[in-house]
C-alpha cells in the first residue's frame, strides 16, 4: 500500500510540474462542448459512406488522378496547395524533425551499416515526396572501436549529403539491444523542435509522414485531433515503439530519467529479471480497475512484449506520466488527457478516419500508398495494410531485414530500388543486383540481436548494482553478499509410454509445474520466499528419448540405470513378483538417486502430475536451521504436521506424508506417499536403501506380520516399490529422522481422511466407521475434502484426476454409467466441488504460464490453445469437451516453448 502511494505521489508531482490540466480541461471542453465528458459515440458524425477512407484521395486537394500523382502532390506541399501548415520558424528553421538511432557501429564489423543505409533510404523518400522535417541520427560507437567521436567517413559523407544531422551517443562499457532502445527517448531532449516523430532504423516509409505532425499541432490553436505524444498498439502489445511521437521539453526529459532511475532503483530489490509485473515501470493497471487495451489482447499486467523495455517505458511515460497522448489501435483513435485524483482522462475514441472526416481534415492526408501484402498474410496482420498510419510504413522487424537476404520481392525489392537510386547518386560502389555474392559482410546477424531480453536488462541493473555495492564497501557499510539457498526440486522419468508421456501429461504438466515452482520462489517478489530452486529430471536410459520435453522446460536431466538389478535382489517373492508393482516395478527405485546424485543440500521430490501454490520456507528452515536455534524453533512452530502429538526428531532428514486412505484405522502402518517427498542429501542413506532392497525381505500379505521386514508395509497400491519401502525405512531403520506433514495441506489429494467409504472399507466393523484413519489417539483428523485452498501448499492430481483430463463429472466408483474405469471423479473418496477448484487452480498455473510467454514472445498461436468453450469457469479455456480427447494442449512451437526457460533467468 505505501508503495502504491508513493508511486502515486511521484505521479502528481510530475503532472503538477509537467501539465497545466486546468487549460487542457478549458481546451478540450471549448473545442468539444460537453461532448468532453460523455461517451465519444455520442458525437454526431457522418457513417453513412460505404467506405470513408476512399474520401481521402478525392478530398486531398484535389481530384483523385492528380493526387496519385507524388510529383504533383510535391509541388503542392512545397507550395502549400495541399497544407496551408506553416512548417517552419519565424527564423526558418524546421519546426518538426524525424530522428533514428543506430548503435553497435565499428570499423571492422560492418553488420550495422545495413541500418545506416536504411535511414538513407527512408531519408531518400521522404526528401522525395516533399517532407518539410529535419533529419537528426543519433549514433552511438562499440565500445571496443577506435574511432574518435566520429563515424567512419564514408557514413558520414552519405548521411551529410542527404542533409542528416548526426549527433554521437556516448559509448557503453558494454552493449546490447536492450541497452540501445532507451536512447530513443533522446527525442525528449531535443527541444528546438516542437514534435519528433521517432523511427526504428529498419522502417521504410511509403509515403510522406509529416501529416501528422499537423494534425497534432495546428497553426490555428483548434484543438488537434492528435495530442502531443503518439502510441501506436499492435496485435498483442498497447505500445510498440517501431514508431511514434513526442513533444520534447526539458521537463518530459527530466521525468523519463527520473522514471528510469526510479525503476532501476526498485530493480535492484528484485530478483531476476528485477521488474514488477504488477507495478512495471510505475502504474498498476490492477488498481486503476482498466486494463492495458491492443488491437487482440488485454491485460491487468506489465506482461507484453518488451513492456520491461522501451515499450513498458513510452506507455507509462506517455499516458501516465505526461497524460497527453493518442493511442492508435487498429482502426481506432483514443485521445487522453489529466483527469482527477492523477489518472488519465479518455476524452475521445473513435475510428480515425470518420474523425478525421467530421473535422473537415482530411485534406491533410496525402495520397494513400498503393496496396501492399507485406507482412499482411495473416488475417490479424491485415491493420499494418489497412489502416493509418500503420500503412504508411513498412518494419522490416527481426530477420526480414532486406540487406540480410538480397533483392527479393515485393517491398524487399522496393528497398533495393531505392540504395539503388543512392548507390548511383553518391557513387556508393554497391553491388546490388549481386548482393548476396559480393556483400556477404552486410548479411550476417543484427549486432545486438532482435528483441530486449530479459537478461540483457538484468545487466544494465546488476551493474549499477555492483557500483552501489562498491560505495557500500568504500564507506564501510554492513553488505550482505549472502546468496539464496538453492533447493532442488526433482521429478523422475521412468517410460515414456505410459499415460503421462503424452503432451499434456509430459510436456503441459512439466511446464506448468516449473512455472508453479518459480511462482513459490525468491525469483518471484510477490511469493514471499528466500529460497531459490533448480530444476532436475531422474530420467531412466528407457525414457531417455521422451526427456526433451523436460530439457525444454528448463530441467537439468540425469539420465540412470536401475540402482537394483531385479536378480541382485536375494528375498525369492520380491525377485518373482516386484515387476508387477504399479507403476513400474523395480524401475521406479531411481527415484532414490535424489539422495545421492543431486548436489543441493535439500531436495523436493514429485510426481509430474503435481503443483504448488505456496512457499515451502518452514520446511526448509527446519533443515537447514539448528533445533535450539531461534530461526529453528521458529520455524517449527509454523510447520502443519498430521499429529501434533508425535515427537519432534533432533535433526530432520525429510518431510513425507502417508496414503492413510488406503488403510483402516489401527489396522496397519500406511504407506509413504512416494508422489512427494522433502528430504536432505544423503549418500549413506541411498546406500542403506539400496542394501534393503537387495535383501529383498518382503512377505506376500495384508497385515502387522506382512511386507517389508514383515511390519506391515504391504498388501496395499506401491507397497513392494517406494510406498511400502520408504514407510518402513523411516518407521523402523530410521525411526527419528522424518516429521510426517499434515495430508491436507502438502502433496493434497482431497481424500476422505475418515473411515466412511472405499477404498478398504467394511461397513461391518461397525466401531471403526467414522474414525480417522490416521492413527491421532484423540481421533482428530482434519477433513481433506473440505480443506480452505488457501491453506494448500501443494495437491497432487491423483484422486482429483489430472486437469488435462478434463473430467467434471463425479460418480460413486469413479465411472460415468457404463463408461470405462476412471471416467469420472470418484465421489466416494472426495468432493466434487472441492476438485474441480483444484483443477481450476491448476489451469490458472498453465494461464498465466501462456500470458508470460505469450508476453515475451509475441507469438499469438498460443491463444489458439486458450479457446475451449467446454466449462469455461473450471477449465479456462483449455478444454472443448469432456474427457481426454477435450483438451487443447499448449499451442505453441517447440522453438516457443524452449524459449520459456528465458521467463525464469
Amino acid at each position: 500500500m505505501a508503495e502504491t502511494e508513493g508511486m502515486e505521489t511521484a505521479l502528481n508531482t510530475a503532472l503538477d510540474n509537467f501539465v497545466d490540466t486546468d487549460a487542457i480541461d478549458r481546451q478540450v471542453t471549448e473545442s468539444y462542448g460537453k461532448s468532453a465528458e460523455i461517451e465519444p459515440q455520442q458525437q454526431p458524425i457522418n457513417r453513412n459512406r460505404e467506405d470513408p477512407e476512399k474520401t481521402i484521395l478525392a478530398q486531398a486537394g484535389g481530384n483523385a488522378k492528380d493526387h496519385t500523382d507524388i510529383e504533383d502532390y510535391q509541388k503542392r506541399v512545397t507550395q502549400g496547395g495541399v497544407s496551408k501548415h506553416v512548417w517552419k520558424t519565424p527564423d526558418g528553421k524546421a519546426k518538426y524533425a524525424y530522428a533514428f538511432v543506430v548503435g553497435g557501429i565499428h570499423e571492422d564489423r560492418p553488420g550495422y551499416k545495413g541500418f545506416i543505409y536504411n535511414v538513407l533510404i527512408t531519408v531518400g523518400i521522404f526528401l522525395e515526396m516533399g517532407s518539410q522535417a529535419d533529419f537528426v541520427l543519433w549514433a552511438q560507437l562499440s565500445p571496443d572501436s577506435t574511432l574518435q567521436g566520429k563515424l567512419p567517413n564514408e557514413d558520414e559523407r552519405l548521411l551529410r549529403g542527404l542533409g542528416v544531422e548526426i549527433r554521437m551517443l556516448e559509448r557503453e562499457g558494454s552493449e546490447s539491444f536492450a541497452q540501445i532502445v532507451f536512447e530513443k527517448f533522446r527525442i525528449l531532449s531535443m527541444t528546438e523542435y516542437r514534435r519528433v516523430i521517432f523511427l526504428d532504423a529498419d522502417i521504410m516509409p511509403r509515403i510522406n509522414m509529416d501529416y501528422l505532425f499537423e494534425l497534432s499541432d495546428p497553426d490555428d490553436n483548434s484543438d488537434p485531433i492528435l495530442r502531443p505524444n503518439l502510441i501506436l498498439a499492435t496485435k498483442g502489445e498497447p505500445c510498440n515503439t517501431a514508431m511514434f511521437m513526442a513533444a520534447p521539453s526539458e521537463m518530459a526529459w527530466q521525468t523519463f530519467e527520473d522514471t528510469v532511475k526510479r525503476q532501476h532503483e526498485e530493480g535492484k530489490l528484485l530478483p531476476y529479471p528485477h521488474f514488477n509485473r504488477a507495478t512495471g515501470w510505475g502504474w498498476s493497471f490492477m488498481d486503476d480497475g482498466n486494463k492495458w487495451e491492443a488491437i487482440f489482447e488485454s491485460s491487468w499486467k506489465w506482461n507484453y512484449h518488451a513492456s520491461h523495455s522501451d515499450q513498458g517505458l513510452w506507455l507509462f511515460l506517455a499516458k501516465f506520466a505526461f497524460q497527453d497522448v493518442s493511442i492508435v489501435i487498429g482502426d481506432k483513435l483514443q485521445n487522453w488527457i489529466p483527469g482527477k485524483n492523477g489518472k488519465p482522462k479518455k476524452i475521445l475514441e473513435d475510428k480515425f478516419v470518420p474523425e478525421l472526416e467530421r473535422r473537415s481534415l482530411l485534406s491533410v492526408m496525402p495520397p494513400r500508398p498503393k496496396d501492399t501484402k507485406f507482412g499482411c498474410s495473416n488475417q490479424k496482420d491485415e491493420f499494418k495494410c489497412r489502416d493509418i498510419p500503420y500503412r504508411d510504413f513498412v518494419h522490416f522487424s527481426g530477420k526480414a531485414k532486406p540487406w540480410q537476404h538480397g533483392i527479393g520481392y515485393g517491398e524487399t525489392r522496393n528497398w533495393f530500388e531505392e540504395l539503388k537510386k543512392l548507390n548511383k547518386r553518391f557513387e556508393m560502389g554497391l553491388d546490388v543486383d549481386n548482393w548476396k555474392e559480393n556483400h556477404k559482410e552486410l548479411t550476417g546477424e543484427s549486432p545486438f540481436g532482435y528483441l530486449a531480453m530479459y537478461r540483457d536488462h538484468s545487466v544494465i541493473i546488476e551493474s549499477e548494482m555492483s557500483k552501489l555495492e562498491k560505495e557500500r564497501v568504500d564507506n564501510d557499510a554492513e553488505t550482505d553478499k549472502s546468496k539464496p539457498v538453492t533447493i532442488a526440486y526433482a521429478v523422475s522419468f521412468i517410460m515414456c509410454d505410459n499415460f503421462q508421456s503424452n503432451s499434456a501429461g509430459l510436456v503441459d504438466a512439466s511446464l506448468v509445474m516449473r512455472h508453479s515452482i518459480h511462482k513459490i520462489s525468491v525469483r518471484n517478489p510477490d511469493s514471499g520466499s528466500k529460497y531459490d530452486y533448480k530444476m532436475y529430471a531422474i530420467v531412466h536410459r528407457q525414457a531417455e528419448a521422451c526427456s526433451k520435453a523436460l530439457q525444454a522446460a528448463g530441467f537439468e536431466i540425469m539420465v540412470v540405470d536401475n540402482p537394483v538389478q531385479t536378480k541382485e535382489i536375494r528375498g525369492d517373492f520380491l525377485r518373482r513378483t516386484i515387476h508387477r508393482e504399479f507403476c513400474c516395478g523395480v524401475d521406479e527405485f531411481i527415484k532414490l538417486y535424489a539422495y545421492n546424485k543431486i548436489p543441493e543440500e535439500i531436495f523436493v521430490h514429485v510426481d509430474i502430475d503435481f503443483a504448488f501454490y505456496k512457499p515451502m520456507d518452514n520446511l526448509f528452515d527446519a533443515m537447514l536451521y539448528d533445533k535450539d536455534s531461534e530461526e529453528g524453533k521458529r520455524a517449527r512452530s509454523l510447520i502443519e504436521r498430521e499429529r501434533v502429538t508425535d515427537a519432534w526428531p533432533d535433526r530432520i532428514d525429510a518431510f513425507i506424508t502417508r496414503d492413510w486412505h488406503q488403510v483402516a484405522p489401527n489396522k496397519f502402518p500406511p504407506g509413504y506417499q512416494a508422489g512427494f517427498a522433502v528430504g536432505r542429501r544423503n549418500p549413506e542413506a541411498f546406500n542403506e536403501i539400496i542394501e534393503i532392497i537387495k535383501e529383498g525381505n518382503y512377505t506376500d500379505g495384508w497385515g502387522f506380520s506382512y511386507g517389508w521386514g514383515n511390519k506391515g508395509y504391504g498388501g496395499y497400491v506401491g507397497a513392494m516399490a517406494m510406498q511400502g519401502l520408504m514407510g518402513y525405512y523411516y518407521d523402523h531403520i530410521q525411526p527419528n529422522a522424518s516429521v510426517e506433514l499434515n495430508q491436507c495441506r502438502y502433496n493434497h489429494m482431497g481424500t476422505d481422511v475418515r473411515y466412511r467409504k472405499p477404498p478398504n472399507f467394511n461397513r461391518r466393523i461397525v466401531s471403526n466407521v467414522g474414525k480417522c484413519r490416521n492413527a491421532n489417539p484423540e481421533d482428530v483428523c482434519e477433513d481433506c475434502m473440505v480443506t480452505e485452498p488457501d491453506k494448500i501448499y501443494s495437491v497432487h492430481y491423483t484422486m482429483c484426476r489430472k486437469p488435462w483430463q478434463c473430467l467434471s463429472n463425479g460418480y460413486s466408483g469413479g465411472k460415468i454409467p457404463g463408461g470405462p474405469r476412471a471416467s469420472a471423479v470418484n465421489t466416494d473418496t472426495v468432493h466434487l466441488d472441492h476438485c474441480m477448484g483444484l483443477v481450476k487452480k491448476w489451469h490458472e498455473l498453465r494461464l498465466d504460464f501462456e500470458e508470460s510467454l505469450l508476453a515475451l514472445t509475441s507469438d499469438s498461436s498460443i491463444r489458439d490453445g486458450m479457446k475451449g468453450s467446454y466449462k469455461q469457469d473450471i477449465f479456462l479455456g483449455h478444454c472443448n469437451d469432456e474427457g481426454n480427447d477435450g483438451y487443447l494442449k499448449l499451442s505453441a512451437s517447440d522453438e516457443i516453448l524452449r524459449r520459456s526457460s528465458e521467463l525464469y533467468n
